[in-house]
């Protein structure tokens, strides 16, 4: 048994199969990333709004019957109704997998897959197919599996189990933004730090919102950008805060608000989309109220 391992179920993703002859074809035209063109990598990518606002982020991973997509469960049943809209005479489909969960292994996990013959390697965006599961690299020690429930059991046995909490936080902690229903068609892709998380193919062609993505690409003007924040512990929320809570400066002025936060054991981590000339000075939650935050990297202040 690894117990030097975690797992973590992770309910807030869902699996979502595309299917048809025209799916990848569909995908390259409406999505900010190329599908992945083997097997052995999965790719982030967003799809927006006209106006490039992000309506819903997906990982794409490649499979022998076409695309899998993970998405957030959070609004999904909308974005699908939605993304059905635009393909018009195309031979795609989407079907929601509920027979697929996912899970998340944190540690070390290099024992672990060279045990199944798999290889990973390092560096995010790895993909690999082993034991019925398919089995992604975000992170040095963060991994997510993707699997029927029987096949996810039989992992989760030689592991040692952890609460949910501990997989967001990992997520946190990796820059790995959420979008859901309340947060949809607010932020553009370089807010969300996509660029900067290879979600974005900037020599890819036409789809929906590029030329606003394109824009702030190169004029380099965002001025709004994802951010890892802490409380200090002693101000910690006995909650965390609901995405788009307000982040306040000093003088009570909005300038940001959560993305997603998570408490381990009543300390508070959060991401946030706040204004980068804020970031250099005191920043709080406006609800519960006052609680001081500081950039993750930082000290914080006195």
């Amino acid at each position: 048994m690894h117990t030097s391992l975690l797992y973590c179920q992770v309910p807030w993703l869902c699996c979502v199969r595309v299917r048809g002859a025209d799916a990848y074809d569909f995908l390259q035209r409406q999505l900010t990333n190329n599908p992945p063109a083997t097997s052995d990598r999965f790719v982030l990518a967003a799809w927006n709004d006209a106006k490039g606002r992000v309506r819903s982020l997906f990982r794409v991973v490649r499979g022998g019957d076409g695309p899998l997509l993970v998405a957030e469960r959070d609004g999904i049943d909308a974005v699908l109704a939605k993304l059905r809209i635009f393909v018009l005479r195309s031979d795609v489909a989407f079907e929601k997998s509920d027979d697929l969960e996912v899970g998340a292994v944190l540690g070390d996990s290099r024992t672990l897959l060279a045990e199944r013959g798999i290889d990973l390697g390092p560096d995010p965006g790895a993909a690999a197919r082993a034991d019925g599961l398919v089995w992604l690299r975000l992170g040095a020690e963060l991994l997510h599996v993707i699997g029927p429930r029987p096949a996810l059991d039989g992992l989760r046995a030689g592991l040692e189990p952890a609460a949910s909490e501990l997989a967001a936080r990992a997520e946190i902690r990796a820059g790995l933004p959420l979008v859901g229903a309340r947060l949809a068609e607010r932020y553009v892709p370089q807010m969300l730090n996509l660029d900067r998380l290879d979600g974005i193919a900037f020599d890819k062609g036409c789809y929906p919102g590029q030329e606003v993505v394109a824009r702030l690409h190169h004029l380099g003007s965002v001025k709004r950008r994802l951010v890892h924040l802490v409380a200090a512990a002693d101000h910690a929320p006995g909650a965390p805060p609901a995405p788009g809570t307000p982040i306040v400066d000093g003088s009570g002025n909005e300038v940001g608000d959560v993305v997603r936060a998570g408490a381990v054991d009543g300390a508070l981590e959060l991401l946030a989309v706040v204004q980068l000339d804020a970031t250099e000075h005191a920043l709080f939650l406006s609800e519960p109220n006052g609680v001081p935050l500081h950039r993750a990297d930082d000290t914080p202040p006195a």
